[in-house]
């Protein structure tokens, strides 16, 4: 990857070649062109041409320049300079990970990529959606939900056996094929993929993540106000994702047949294809890396398993933040290994920063809260700080009852331990 950058310094202007296209590298840059120029001003923030901030390497990655366009960037120093990017290499936008980022999404999606590509040869038209939450929809069956033609309402389809609709955990992939659509008092959480159809957006009508189009797809001016269109690229949409869902299969059914030597090997394929199609710092790469994490932790690798972890953390911190449920995962993950390793206070470190975050995101509502306390109470319990774990056993309790039930065998047991730490 290369990019050229151009930095105006009052009527000055300097050729930069970034070699990487990292906030680092561009700041690292535009500071050593400027320096003479600055005089002690110091660069404060970068901004594209709209006014947003560039703070991370997907932000700089992204920048979407057009044939006959340059997309500004702005460093807000004293003297206002000014950046402009021309990408010689177009990265091409992926699957979303900050909504929903769990296995089910991924191979919602993967499900999803494939119907596209049949239906794109087949010549067929219509809209494959990918959506959580669709009791909503179920809720609201006296509401024309989404047209379709005449009229005909989209609450009838989750209904009907014989139109195409699967299920993935919580996510369901349902196709419609028709050459018109109206969105109309609608909230799909998910994707949505359209095929040589038009798309309409009516009241109340909205998408949380994504929409793919291949062909000839018609979206109204209203609906580009809403959410960004993506063109297809069966490369990147199609073909690798649906090489790595296959590799992850291979990986998962070995680890599940406790044969981590193979697992590690397919997941380590999985990484190896991700970083050349994406780069070093893309979600599939951090979730490859946590993948052979989990391997070598089964095989009693932990080093090995810490890397990995570390690894995975560090781009998913990039991309998606301190408070994301995936950061908390991997928080969950490198307390277990330390908690092998009976290395208990970085266990109870990242232990609670996991627990932290869910809690931040579910209050008690989670049973991984309860899992998490449970996990703190034992590791206390192994410390002989019995006070301590009889806490964090009672929060267990409470969380599980909250969201198993008084009379689940797990909240028995929290309960037993309470007692028993109490007594």
């Amino acid at each position: 990857m290369s990019c050229k950058a151009f930095v105006t310094i009052g009527s000055k202007k300097y050729e930069l070649a970034l070699t990487t296209l990292t906030v680092g590298s561009l700041q690292e840059q535009i500071t050593k062109v400027s320096k003479p120029d600055q005089q002690g001003n110091t660069l404060v923030k970068i901004t594209n041409g709209d006014g947003y901030g560039v703070e991370t390497d997907q932000h700089v990655q992204y920048v979407d320049v057009g044939e006959n366009k340059e997309n500004q960037i702005n460093d807000d120093c004293d003297s206002n300079n000014a950046v402009s990017l021309m990408e010689e290499d177009i990265i091409h936008e992926t699957l979303d990970f900050k909504n929903h980022w769990n296995a089910d999404w991924i191979k919602s999606n993967v499900e999803a990529a494939k119907i596209v590509e049949q239906m794109t040869k087949q010549s067929e038209q219509g809209l494959v959606v990918v959506a959580k939450k669709i009791h909503q929809w179920h809720n609201a069956a006296s509401t024309k939900l989404v047209e379709i033609d005449d009229n005909f309402p989209f609450i009838t389809i989750i209904n009907n056996d014989k139109d195409e609709k699967y299920q993935f955990g919580d996510y369901w992939v349902y196709v419609i094929k028709k050459k018109l659509v109206i969105l109309n008092g609608i909230n799909i959480d998910g994707n949505i993929y359209a095929i040589d159809c038009e798309i309409r957006l009516e009241e109340n009508a909205n998408i949380t993540t994504q929409i793919f189009f291949a062909k000839n797809v018609i979206i109204h001016q209203k609906f580009k106000h809403i959410i960004s269109p993506i063109q297809w690229n069966a490369r990147f949409h199609y073909e690798i994702p649906v090489r790595l869902q296959g590799l992850q299969d291979k990986a998962k059914d070995c680890f599940k047949k406790n044969v981590f030597d193979y697992a590690i090997f397919e997941f380590q394929k999985a990484l190896d294809l991700s970083i050349n199609a994406f780069g070093p710092n893309h979600a599939y790469v951090a979730d490859s890396y946590n993948s052979l994490g989990l391997s070598y932790d089964k095989k009693g690798h932990y080093e090995k398993a810490i890397e990995c972890y570390e690894k995975s953390l560090k781009i998913t911190l990039n991309i998606f933040g301190k408070n994301h449920a995936w950061v908390a995962n991997l928080y969950n993950h490198l307390g277990h290994v330390y908690d092998n390793k009976q290395q208990y206070e970085d266990a109870i470190n990242y232990y609670e920063k996991s627990l932290y975050i869910w809690e931040q995101m579910f209050g008690n509502t989670n049973r991984v809260i309860g899992d998490l306390n449970w996990n703190l109470g034992r590791v206390f319990e192994e410390k002989d700080e019995m006070k301590t774990a009889g806490k964090y056993y009672e929060k267990t309790w409470k969380t599980y009852s909250r969201t198993l039930g008084d009379w689940h065998p797990e909240t028995l047991e929290a309960k037993e331990k309470v007692k028993t730490l109490s007594g």
